[in-house]
């Protein structure tokens, strides 16, 4: 194959043909034999030409919001995913709410939740074996809890606060207040020591780490009252300080999601006042928190952004084009670096004055560099609406872990949402060739049984029949 400079690969992508092969066509960036072909055409009438014939034989992808198997930056407002569940080997955890998943080194470490009991365990979902593991609890042994938070500093996982057990002589669901780090590289538990202002213990609160400082906000107390207050929790000197930031803020708020958006990632010793945000191409960074129960025990939809990097902090709350998500509570936000974007997915919503509510399944993206909702074509397998369950992101993929639906808890299956668009059409194919073979299948095997419950009934008929001949012989 005849070698092409960088400056004709980049002129043929620039002609009208080249435009239109590379837009509805999800390619690779090195050249193909048909690429070869057009290249090796001078004239504009030549290229048609010979473009025409192959043309007819590749199947085009309709005209989407792409991203290159290098995971570039989306310039359009509409993205194609793909839902599929894993295919889990051997054992795996039981299914449980309120929990949390964080990834280290290829792998999702599950934390604690509710389901039959609280649990306290440790489990690990290795991404490439696609198989669970149950790690032993070693230290200082983490108490069962739910609706904690659960954040990645320097290899760790810090683990605060959440709901444990049930004060029968006090009546009250006691909550947590302590920090536990659990070190990845040991399995092994530690008690943290902290110092500075008291911050009292909580659940479904929302952490997130902005450089060396750990940031809380919101949650409920042991007497199920919603809090308002903001602390953080400086990692590196283990201290307490309440947070005073200036703006309209949320008020009291639970159930909510929070994270840390930037466009470069910053060092584990940088102040929360000093961080720098100001590049990577992120319109608004800062601290993004999202929905929940409001002070009035409503669901919410309102998107805050706490602005770092300066003293103080302050609230802020941005115009953002786009249709946003429906006001809910206990869904998951995540933050995908690679992509810069955040992914909002399920929670749900009570109905008013009744005992009734709704979970969602509908998955949100918000493209943080041109600042609007996406509109998002979801195909593939998609899971069942939940709420209460718990999400992490890596690579272009985002992985879902347990929750409820209306009536129970949900399977305890990985789901995994594919967001390269390339690859999220590819599965989607592999899905429906699949979902075809086995309506087939069903066809044949509902069709056989007919058949067989058909003869059966001929035989009764015709057994029916030769017992009433009379094979007496008259003398």
């Amino acid at each position: 194959m005849q070698e092409y400079s960088p400056y004709q690969i980049q002129k043929f992508r620039q002609s009208p043909l080249g435009r239109l092969i590379y837009k509805t066509d999800t390619a690779d960036s090195s050249l193909s034999a048909y690429t070869q072909a057009l290249l090796d055409s001078s004239t504009s009438e030549q290229l048609q030409k010979s473009y025409k014939g192959i043309s007819r034989s590749r199947k085009k992808t309709p005209s989407i919001y792409s991203v290159s198997r290098s995971a570039s930056t989306p310039s359009y407002n509409e993205i194609t995913v793909c839902w599929h569940r894993i295919n889990v080997e051997g054992w795996k955890p039981e299914t449980r709410q309120e929990s949390t998943l964080s990834h280290f080194n290829e792998s999702l470490y599950l934390i604690g939740g509710v389901s039959r009991s609280i649990n306290k365990d440790v489990n690990v979902y290795r991404i490439n074996s696609k198989t669970w593991q149950r790690l032993d609890n070693i230290g200082d042994i983490n108490e069962p809890r739910f609706g904690h938070s659960a954040v990645k500093y320097e290899g760790n996982i810090i683990v605060f606060g959440g709901g444990t057990h049930y004060d029968h002589k006090h009546k009250l669901r006691e909550c947590l207040s302590g920090v536990h780090v659990f070190h990845i590289d040991t399995c092994f538990w530690q008690y943290m020591k902290t110092q500075g202002t008291y911050l009292p213990a909580r659940k479904y609160h929302s952490a997130c780490v902005v450089g060396c400082h750990m940031l809380v906000y919101g949650g409920m107390n042991q007497k199920n009252n919603m809090l308002s207050d903001a602390a953080v929790l400086n990692l590196k000197k283990k201290t307490w300080k309440s947070l005073e930031i200036c703006g309209k803020s949320p008020g009291k708020l639970s159930f909510h999601t929070s994270a840390f958006v930037t466009g470069l990632e910053p060092g584990t010793n940088e102040s929360i006042y000093k961080v720098f945000t100001g590049s990577g191409k992120i319109a608004c960074p800062g601290v993004y928190v999202f929905g929940g129960l409001n002070g009035e025990k409503k669901a919410s939809n309102m998107l805050y952004v706490i602005q770092v990097g300066k003293r103080p902090l302050e609230w802020t709350t941005p115009t953002i084009a786009g249709k946003p998500p429906s006001p809910r509570f206990l869904h998951t936000m995540i933050y995908n670096s690679l992509l810069k974007v955040l992914i909002i997915f399920g929670g749900r919503v009570d109905l008013a004055k009744t005992t009734v509510y709704t979970c969602f399944n509908d998955v949100f993206l918000l493209d943080l560099q041109n600042f609007q909702w996406l509109h998002v074509n979801v195909l593939g397998e998609i899971p069942i609406g939940r709420s209460g369950h718990t999400a992490e992101s890596t690579d272009c993929r985002m992985y879902i872990f347990g929750g409820v639906t209306n009536s129970c808890y949900c399977s305890g299956d990985i789901w995994v949402l594919e967001m390269d668009p390339s690859t999220a059409i590819a599965m989607n194919e592999e899905f429906m060739k699949k979902k075809r073979l086995d309506n087939e299948i069903n066809d044949y095997k509902q069709h056989a049984q007919g058949v067989t419950i058909t003869n059966r009934a001929i035989s009764r008929s015709r057994t029916r029949r030769f017992s009433k001949i009379d094979f007496s012989v008259n003398p």
